[in-house]
């Protein structure tokens, strides 16, 4: 670039003719050009971008020569920021910082190339936050068996502040929704400094499901009753010729009775399954019965199914009905090879020989539903009985009962966690009514082969009254084509009142102590509903 030496007269007079350059009237009239071309420097400029408010802007040469310059994210002007995005495909939100936007421009390439992944959903959460002054606190969860294409970002702010927790919530929801792959959906989980009390009174329910597959086995009983019309009355006897039969539906698999018992007036046979048999059998079981009397069988048949719940044997009835078997034996006829016995008389003396397999009757049921589709659902209810209060009265302290109202319940907290583990389980909200705290949990077959260990329920008070009261769990699933619920827990809790000193004390440092602080409260996290 040309300096212009003479302010008076245009430095381009040099590149016209001769007799041109003579004429001062033409070289103060090309300076208006120089002024915008050239300018009028009498030095060379410094490397700067040049402010919109600049009341002797520079020439378009020394716009040109330092145009780089507005190629740089980190020093155009804030006003070229959507222009220079728009090279690299990139929308920028109103309401981000600057020193957002300008992070943004500078890293997306190297975040293109990590699109839809869990590691490139938290680095542009992470660059985000971090330029936006709220850390770099990010986590993304996934592989969750049960949800597939489900996953769970949570962030953490170092500021409660709700108009900041709503705004940074909608702007981290919509990053999520422009990185995430289309066919995926998340929770969205963000973590505010809070309060949270770390002393409390607890008391522990620890139960189980069903037993392990590996030790898991069921006892089906099939008890027949003779009626009063029937022929024949004698239980032994009749033991011995009603033959029972179980097979599967594919015939597959047929099961040996373990023993045969006499109850009274009834004949009892029982079966035992294995979980392996029972996967075998998911399409349906069958009964077969064959009446080998000579006589009309009139009567009635239980079937049961014993298990274990909690390691606590229950039963479920499986149908009952009433029989009327006709005999199936028929003595063979030479001539058209009928009938299923047959005359021997190789020795004395002669006899009658069954000379194949008789059924008769078949009834068929199921079990339980397929493992892929099975589920257990958890009903818990915390059912507080009393509630008193200590006072102290001429010197002396009594129990005074209070009133069980909404404000009480919510003080008596409940989780329900793997027995091993601090990981809570998901639940629904916990619903009140009067003095019963209600909730529910449902569990899929996968979620408990997991847990074969058990769960734990955790029971807590936090009020300043003394409860006492009945915990009910009971569990729920599909049998035989219906619903069957059984109670697994019934027991009794008593919860003591929580000190008042012990209610809400501040945490603060202690050397002292082994944990380095005392109080019963530290500065903790919470995440609020989105």
């Amino acid at each position: 670039m040309m300096l212009n030496q003479n302010p008076l007269h245009s430095q381009y007079i040099s590149y016209l003719p001769a007799i041109l350059q003579e004429d001062q009237l033409l070289a103060q009239f090309l300076l208006s050009f120089e002024q915008v071309l050239s300018g009028f420097e009498t030095e060379p400029q410094a490397a700067i971008i040049i402010p919109s408010d600049a009341v002797s802007p520079p020439g378009l040469e020394s716009i040109l020569d330092n145009i780089h310059l507005y190629f740089s994210p980190q020093d155009t002007p804030s006003e070229f920021l959507p222009w220079l995005a728009g090279w690299v495909g990139l929308s920028l939100r109103d309401e981000w910082d600057v020193r957002v936007k300008r992070e943004f421009i500078r890293q997306v390439i190297s975040l293109y190339q990590l699109r839809g992944t869990k590691i490139g959903l938290e680095k542009v959460l992470a660059l985000y936050l971090k330029n936006s002054g709220f850390g770099d606190k990010v986590k993304v969860y996934e592989h969750f068996e049960h949800l597939p294409h489900y996953f769970q970002v949570q962030l953490t702010l170092p500021d409660r502040d709700p108009e900041k927790y709503w705004r940074q919530a909608r702007i981290a929801k919509a990053i999520i929704d422009q990185e995430k792959p289309a066919h995926t959906y998340y929770t969205l989980k963000i973590l505010v400094p809070t309060m949270q009390i770390t002393k409390d009174v607890h008391q522990y329910f620890r139960f189980t499901l069903f037993d392990p597959p590996e030790q898991r086995a069921f006892e089906l009983s099939i008890t027949i009753t003779p009626d009063e019309n029937s022929p024949e009355q004698n239980i032994s006897w009749l033991a011995q010729q009603l033959k029972v039969s179980l097979e599967n539906n594919h015939k597959s698999t047929e099961f040996s009775s373990q023993q045969t018992s006499i109850r009274g007036n009834s004949f009892v046979q029982t079966f035992s399954i294995s979980y392996q048999q029972s996967l075998l059998s998911l399409d349906g079981l069958n009964i077969v019965l064959s009446n080998q009397t000579d006589s009309l069988f009139l009567g009635a048949i239980a079937v049961n199914l014993h298990y274990h719940l909690n390691h606590q044997k229950v039963t479920n009835q499986i149908y009952t009905e009433q029989l009327n078997l006709l005999p199936v034996l028929r003595i063979i006829n030479p001539e058209d090879n009928q009938g299923n016995t047959i005359i021997f008389a190789d020795h004395d003396p002669a006899g009658l020989m069954i000379t194949d397999k008789i059924k008769s009757q078949s009834h068929t049921f199921h079990l339980f539903d397929r493992p892929e589709i099975q589920t257990f659902t958890l009903n818990t209810q915390i059912i507080v009985e009393s509630a008193t209060e200590t006072i102290r009265q001429d010197d002396e302290e009594i129990q005074q009962p209070v009133e069980i109202n909404r404000d009480l319940m919510f003080k008596l907290g409940t989780t329900i966690r793997e027995q091993n583990s601090n990981s809570h389980l998901l639940s629904y909200r916990p619903n009140i009514e009067e003095n019963i705290l209600i909730f529910q949990k449902v569990v899929t077959h996968k979620q408990f082969l997991k847990t074969l260990e058990g769960y734990q329920l955790r029971l807590n008070n936090i009020s300043l009254k003394q409860l006492s009261g009945q915990v009910n769990i009971d569990i729920s699933f599909q049998f035989n084509q219906g619903t069957v619920t059984h109670r697994i827990i019934s027991q009794a809790f008593n919860l003591a009142a929580l000190g008042e000193f012990d209610r809400m004390q501040i945490c603060q440092r202690d050397p002292t102590s082994a944990n380095g602080y005392s109080g019963n409260t530290i500065l903790g996290t919470t995440s609020q509903a989105i």
